[in-house]
C-alpha cells in the first residue's frame, strides 16, 4: 500500500506543479502540454519521475529543457507519500496529504511567481477537519499563522 500511495503521490505533485505553472495565465487546456512548443503531452510522457529520466530531462517535441522544478516537484512527491503513509492512516493521512499537497502548491507558486495564493490556507484549513491529533493540529494552526 505504501508503494500504491508513493506513487499516487508523485501523480498528485505533477498536477501540483502543473497547476502552479499555470497559474497566471489562463488554463485554457486541462491537458499537460510542453511550455516551450505547447504540444500535447502523451500518456508515456506523463510519468512522474521515469519519463523525466528516460527523455533526459527534454522536450521530446522541440528537445526544449524541461524545467528541473518538475523532476524535483515528481520525487518530492513520492518522498513526502512514502513518509507520510508510514506515519498516518485513515482520515489523518488524507489530511496530511491535503496540507503536504496545499504546502507545495504555494512553495512552487512563491518559486515561479513570488507570491502564495490565498485558496492555499483555505486548502490547510480544510485538512484541519481530518486530523485529530492535538499536537499536529497546533503546529498546523501555528503554521497557518505564519503564512498569514
Amino acid at each position: 500500500m505504501t508503494i500504491f500511495l508513493s506513487l499516487l503521490g508523485s501523480v498528485a505533485a505533477s498536477w501540483i506543479c502543473n497547476c502552479a505553472s499555470r497559474y497566471e495565465s489562463s488554463i485554457s487546456s486541462p491537458f499537460s502540454l510542453c511550455p516551450f512548443c505547447s504540444r500535447r503531452l502523451s500518456f508515456l510522457q506523463m510519468i512522474p519521475v521515469i519519463s523525466f529520466l528516460k527523455l533526459k530531462g527534454k522536450c521530446s517535441w522541440c528537445g526544449s529543457d524541461i524545467p528541473l522544478i518538475t523532476f524535483v516537484s515528481e520525487v518530492l512527491g513520492l518522498v513526502c507519500m512514502m513518509i507520510l503513509s508510514c506515519m498516518f492512516q485513515g482520515m489523518q493521512l488524507i489530511g496530511m496529504s491535503i496540507i503536504s499537497g496545499a504546502l507545495l502548491y504555494a512553495s512552487l507558486c512563491d518559486h515561479l511567481y513570488g507570491l502564495i495564493p490565498d485558496r492555499t490556507h483555505l486548502l490547510i484549513g480544510v485538512a484541519f477537519l481530518f486530523v485529530t491529533d492535538q499536537r499536529i493540529n497546533q503546529m498546523l494552526f501555528s503554521l497557518c499563522i505564519l503564512m498569514i
